[in-house]
Parts: C-alpha cells; sequence; structure tokens
C-alpha cells in the first residue's frame, strides 16, 4: 500500500486514517471467516445428528441379533424335544435362555450408561478449560490493546473522528475474534462427541459381528437338523 505523503509530514488523522483502511480490511476478513466457521458447524452439526441416528439403528440392530439368538435357543429345544425323549427330558430340566439374554442385555445398557456418564465428566471438563483459556486469552486482549492506545488523562474521542472510527473498527474484529472463538469451542466438542460415537459404535459392530459368527453355524446346524427330520 502506497500513501501520497511521507511519513513526517502526516498529521495524526491522516495515520489513522490509514490504520483505518487496515483495520477495516482486516476486519472483513475476520467476518468472512464467521461465516465460514459457521458454515462449518452447520456441517459438523449435520454430520452428528447423522452419527447419532446411526448409533441407534446398531443399538436396534443388536436387539434384533438378541431376538434371533432367543428365537434359536427356542427352536433348537424344539427340535430337541422332537428328535428324542431324551430331548425332552433335557428341556425340562434345562434353562430356555431367557434369563442368559435378558442379563445380557441388562449389562450392555449398564455399559453404555457407564460409557455415556464418563464421556459427558470428560467434555465437561474439556470445556471449562477451554472457557478458562478463553477468558484469559481475551483479558490479555484487552490490556494488551489499552496499552497500544495511550493517552494523555482526561481527553476524550470525538464522536465519528477517525479514531473513533478506528476503535469501532477493532472492537467489533475483537467481538467478531470472540464468536469465531466460540464457534470453535463448539466445533471442538462436535468432534470429541462424533469420536465417542465412532467408537462406541465400532465396538457395537464388533460385538455384532461376534453374535453373527456364533448364530450362523447354529442356524445351518438347526436347518440341517430339520431337513433330517422332515426326510
Amino acid at each position: 500500500m502506497s500513501y501520497d505523503k511521507s511519513f513526517e509530514d502526516r498529521t495524526v488523522d491522516d495515520l489513522y486514517e490509514e490504520a483505518n483502511t487496515l483495520a477495516t480490511e482486516a476486519n472483513d476478513s475476520v467476518h468472512r471467516s464467521l461465516r465460514l466457521v459457521e458454515q462449518t458447524r452447520e456441517i459438523g452439526s449435520s454430520t452428528l445428528n447423522k452419527l447419532q441416528n446411526q448409533g441407534e439403528l446398531i443399538q436396534r440392530l443388536q436387539g434384533d441379533i438378541d431376538s434371533v439368538e432367543n428365537n434359536m435357543i427356542q427352536s433348537e429345544r424344539r427340535l430337541r424335544s422332537i428328535e428324542s425323549v431324551w430331548g425332552t427330558v433335557a428341556n425340562k430340566i434345562t434353562s430356555g435362555g431367557n434369563a442368559r439374554l435378558k442379563k445380557k442385555a441388562e449389562n450392555d445398557r449398564k455399559l453404555l450408561k457407564k460409557r455415556q456418564k464418563q464421556d459427558k465428566q470428560l467434555q465437561a471438563l474439556r470445556e471449562d478449560q477451554w472457557s478458562e483459556r478463553r477468558a484469559a486469552d481475551l483479558a490479555n486482549s484487552t490490556v494488551r490493546r489499552d496499552k497500544m492506545l495511550v493517552r494523555d488523562p482526561g481527553t476524550r474521542v470525538e464522536a465519528g473522528s477517525s479514531e473513533d472510527r478506528f476503535l469501532r473498527t477493532t472492537d467489533d474484529t475483537d467481538h467478531t475474534l470472540d464468536r469465531i472463538g466460540d464457534v470453535l469451542d463448539d466445533l471442538k466438542i462436535m468432534a470429541l462427541d462424533m469420536g465417542n460415537h465412532i467408537n462406541h459404535q465400532n465396538e457395537g459392530l464388533a460385538a455384532i459381528q461376534k453374535d453373527l459368527d456364533k448364530l450362523n453355524p447354529r442356524i445351518n446346524s438347526a436347518i440341517r437338523r430339520a431337513k433330517d427330520i422332515v426326510n
């Protein structure tokens, strides 16, 4: 950027006008950044909602698999009673399997509740840490600006002057930066939530795969036994 006057020939108003030009450019850039991070937050919120829905779907799928397992237990008991009289006797002295599945479901619920509690405690701790850092940064920023704009005691800034416009612009920039900081804090929390959801879902999918690996041989075995009975 070039100026018509040399530095020695510039008045205070000239310097403030030049500072206003730079401050306005910086302020416009900060507002563009705010729009970008707000758009990013909207995308993050949508993604988080989808992850939550996906987690609920995985939980329902786990419940469906538990129902299939319970049905398999009942089918195996019926096949056993059809295959021999001793199978009927065995059924009378053994459990139908519902108690074990109920205990498994209860343990799963307790484990999920424990993890959710731990996640909330960790998130609250991090939010407190972020808030403390942001408050300290804001205080330091105010102190630095006050030191930079030292004036004689008793003097006042004239409304509408170059200095007044400069201060208004820098105040707006500081306020916008604070808003950006708030949005970035939201994004941090969203990222933690996404990580927790993904970890839990990976664990849930691994458990589902394990259950399916156990169920498939039993289903195939039950089909063969039913065919043998029919034939």
